[in-house]
């Protein structure tokens, strides 16, 4: 073990990553987006 960041234990397994904007609404399409790619192990940034 390197100690590092545990960024090495991922090297080979690369994640799809979202921008998804408007995340802000509970109820909205934006949000609805990014709890599934949330869900479908993506890694996701939103704004809101």
């Amino acid at each position: 073990m390197s100690g590092g960041t545990g960024m090495e234990d991922r090297q080979d397994a690369e994640r799809p990553l979202a921008l998804v904007t408007g995340a802000g609404r509970s109820a909205g399409i934006a949000a609805s987006a990014t709890l599934n790619l949330a869900r479908a192990e993506w890694d996701v940034a939103f704004t809101y």
